[in-house]
Formats: structure tokens, C-alpha cells, sequence
């Protein structure tokens, strides 16, 4: 179902629409936190340990601290935004005292995209879900058409992918514009795939340094995500401006770091199976939202969707 679009700044969500768990001057229930990525950790400390939840997204697991948008629970992939907590308590009061602070993970990439690693990689991840079709539009890597309604924008990814390809900024902003807010899910498929290609246009262009092309593609990519404060929501859209920023699952930074420069120490054979292995980590996140963003960011790397996987 498509949520209600809302506006996309963290900080426009007043306090008084907040809904709390507890209630008013009851003593707070307490959640101790273990582990967390160091936005949402900074996040909560500013807080004073007090968290909200999101009108809206009453249900779902991500809370305000502050005005910033964290993700609270037991287990889940290390994000920036992820606190691990000991249980699963809905709880308005976060312990911080003894939690392990993730360190954002460095991009260290440099070089263009190893395709002799991209291409075994994606026969590998489809060799999975062989022989169905891997979900959303992650379809595209099989050479199939994503299911309806995604059937229906799967044009806008290949033009977007060929906007990439031929450096034509003003159609990629056209294309990634039509994807926005496509699709179910808290984070539509849409979202999803957009994210991966920025962060896929992110990685290659930290390397290169202040250049034209690159203020350029940064221009487009702000386009877009002040676009999506109207065409998705607000979780999706901070999001969104996460992995535009670098900021985004440890699992796809390992993923970048080992497809776009070399390990002299490590065999072919090695880097291809570290390769794989990340790229299955994202694969894992969400119904389908590693697929997407997985399916943006090699496309985003290589320029094509048109994989030849042995």
C-alpha cells in the first residue's frame, strides 16, 4: 500500500503530534541499547536518551530522537540510523550508557568498476533464487520484467541506467524522478532503486576530486531528492538522502570497497567469492529493498543492465 506522502524534513515533525507509549508523567519504560551506528547514537545522546514515535508511522519500528530518524530493534543489518537494543520493548527512554558506537564505514574505493568481479557476481546472487525471479525490479538482472505494477516503470530504469552510461544528467533526473514513490513497502521499490544508483554515482565520484561532470551529476542528484519530498515519504526520503551522501548498510560499502579496488593479496577467486558474499548481505535487507538498491548501484557502476552471468 503507498503511504501518504509527507514533507521530508526531519525537523518539520512537531513535538505536540507526537504519540507516546507511556503516559503522560508515568515514569519512562527503559530499553538499553547495545550497539549502534554513530548518527542514531549522536542522535540519542542529544536526546537525552528520549525517543518518539513518527506520526504516521506509528506501527513501524523507526523513532524520532530529536528530529532525527533512528531505527530501533533486536537485530537488523548496521545502518548509520540502527540502534540494537536488548528486547524488543516499545519503549520512550533508550540507555546509552554502555552501547558500542559502529563506526560509519569508509568508502575506500578508487578506480572504476571491476567487471570481471560484477559479472560472476550477479550469476552467483541469481543462482539463488534460480528459478524464480528475483524480486522488484532486481528482475532487470535476469533479463525479466518485474511484476506488475513495477512492470510499468521498468522503461524509467533503463533510461536511467543509459542517462548513466552517456552522462546525460537531465535525462537521469527525468527517468529517477518517474521512479519516486513506486511501488509498496515502507521504502518503495522505486526509492529503493534510485538510492542505489546515487550511491553507486556517490562512490565513483569521491574518488575523482572537484570537477565539472561531478558538480554536475551532484546538481542532478539534489534534484532529485528535493523531488522526492513530494513524490514518497518522509522515512523514504531521509533515506534516500543517506545513500546520495554515502551513508548507508555496512554491507553495501564492503560490497563498493571490494568491486572498485583491488587486493593484490587476494586471489581472483577470493575477491569474487568477498564479492559475492556482500552483495548476498544486501540481498537480505528487506522484502526487496536490497535487491532494488543492489540492483541501482551495479547498474549505476557499469552502466548497463545487460549482465552476461556464467
Amino acid at each position: 500500500m503507498q503511504c501518504k506522502a509527507m514533507p521530508v524534513r526531519e525537523s518539520c515533525v512537531m513535538p505536540s503530534t507526537v504519540a507516546y507509549c507511556n503516559p503522560p508523567h508515568a515514569t519512562p519504560a527503559t530499553s538499553r541499547v547495545l550497539h549502534g551506528g554513530q548518527l542514531a547514537l549522536s542522535a540519542l545522546k542529544a536526546s537525552g536518551g528520549h525517543v518518539r514515535r513518527v506520526p504516521g508511522f506509528e506501527a513501524t519500528r523507526f523513532r524520532l530522537a530529536g528530529d532525527t530518524l533512528v531505527w530501533i530493534g533486536t537485530h537488523a543489518p548496521m545502518h548509520p540510523r540502527v540502534l540494537l537494543v536488548a528486547d524488543d520493548a516499545d519503549c520512550t527512554y533508550m540507555d546509552v550508557a554502555h552501547a558500542l558506537s559502529e563506526p560509519a564505514k569508509a568508502l575506500t574505493a578508487r578506480g572504476p568498476a571491476r567487471a570481471e568481479l560484477i559479472e560472476p557476481l550477479v550469476g552467483a546472487i541469481l543462482g539463488d533464487v534460480r528459478p524464480d525471479s528475483p524480486p522488484g525490479f532486481a528482475a532487470l538482472l535476469a533479463a525479466r520484467e518485474p511484476a506488475f505494477p513495477l512492470s510499468h516503470r521498468a522503461g524509467a530504469v533503463r533510461e536511467a541506467v543509459a542517462a548513466i552510461r552517456l552522462q546525460n544528467t537531465e535525462a537521469f533526473e527525468l527517468a529517477a524522478s518517474r521512479l519516486l514513490g513506486v511501488g509498496g513497502g515502507l521504502t518503495p521499490s522505486g526509492d529503493d532503486v534510485v538510492g542505489g544508483m546515487l550511491f553507486g554515482l556517490h562512490v565513483l565520484h569521491s574518488a575523482t576530486g572537484d570537477d565539472p561532470a561531478v558538480r554536475r551529476w551532484q546538481a542532478a542528484g539534489l534534484v532529485i531528492l528535493n523531488r522526492a519530498e513530494l513524490r514518497t515519504h518522509a522515512i523514504s526520503a531521509a533515506l534516500l538522502r543517506d545513500m546520495a551522501s554515502g551513508q548507508t548498510y555496512d554491507a553495501l560499502h564492503d560490497l563498493a570497497n571490494t568491486l572498485l579496488q583491488a587486493d593484490a593479496s587476494a586471489t581472483h577467486s577470493e575477491q569474487l567469492a568477498r564479492a559475492t558474499a556482500h552483495a548476498r548481505a544486501v540481498t537480505t535487507i528487506g522484502h526487496s529493498s536490497g535487491w532494488d538498491m543492489l540492483t541501482g548501484f551495479l547498474a549505476s557502476l557499469t552502466g548497463t543492465l545487460a549482465f552476461t552471468p556464467s
